[in-house]
């Protein structure tokens, strides 16, 4: 039911930016039938949702300092990966990246790779690692990971547009002195910048909120696959290595990921369950 009302939402958000766009396009004078118009709303829609695997190479190249596993690393995590792979009976390839990175970090990215820090696989055991692998490869098949990609592509748009926006009020400037035409598409183009800076806020607050819901989900996948009490472990481990956000308010408004001692009390509810 998440998935699904996260699905819609993004998918909404992306519609939306698309059409106020094509709408500032046609108000420029350039004409776009009806039904060209919703094919390309459609179109960028679905260019979003599959952005997924442009974002992450993206990500990988310019931003983070990942690397392929030393021959150590990946003696420990080839096994693990595969009898985790086994139990989810997942035949999708999944890679195992390295986070020249000295916190402890982890998570999933594009359509098929999971991100450890070096730190972070040096300090824990196989029983651990095999639950953090469960956890993020469940952010990777319910397409958590895709739905993130998506909804930062469409906001690449509007935001590109923010530059733009100093202008659009040139323009409005220039048409009251000098009756200078493109009046609508400045003024669209305004309120696409105005709209967007309202919405924006409202949406990553809902986005925020979802994605900590996956990530108890994804908790809940590791246990299903019996990996729940080892995952549990290496969140108790994180929780004692500092101090961590407990503000319920900070973590609503701002948290992409839900208190840990709330994940840690949850994970220990599903094994009194199951024993």
């Amino acid at each position: 039911m998440r998935t699904w009302i996260h699905r819609i939402l993004v998918g909404l958000y992306a519609s939306a930016v698309g059409l106020f766009f094509l709408m500032i396009v046609s108000l420029s004078g350039v004409h776009i039938a009806n039904f060209a118009g919703w094919g390309l709303a459609i179109a960028w829609t679905f260019f979003c949702f599959a952005s997924g695997s442009v974002i992450s190479k993206w990500q990988l190249f310019r931003k983070l300092s990942c690397r392929l596993p030393a021959t150590a690393e990946e003696e420990k995590l080839a096994p693990v990966l595969q009898e985790v792979l086994k139990k989810a009976n997942c035949q999708k390839p999944i890679r195992v990246l390295i986070e020249e990175e000295s916190e402890w970090n982890a998570y999933a990215l594009g359509w098929h790779t999971i991100v450890i820090s070096k730190t972070l696989l040096q300090a824990i055991s196989q029983e651990e690692l095999a639950g953090l692998l469960a956890h993020e490869l469940g952010h990777l098949l319910s397409g958590d990971t895709l739905l993130a990609s998506a909804f930062l592509t469409a906001g690449i748009l509007p935001r590109s547009l923010k530059p733009v926006f100093r202008w659009a009020r040139w323009l409005i400037l220039f048409y009251l002195l000098f009756k200078i035409p493109l009046l609508w598409s400045a003024v669209m183009l305004a309120l696409f910048v105005i709209v967007f800076k309202i919405a924006d806020p409202l949406m990553n607050f809902v986005v925020r909120g979802l994605g900590r819901l996956a990530e108890y989900e994804q908790d809940n996948y590791a246990s299903r696959l019996g990996y729940g009490v080892f995952l549990r472990q290496l969140l108790e481990r994180f929780a004692r290595s500092g101090n961590q956000e407990v503000n319920p308010y900070y973590i609503m408004m701002k948290g992409s990921h839900p208190g840990i001692y709330n994940r840690i009390r949850r994970l220990e509810q599903l094994e009194r369950k199951a024993a």
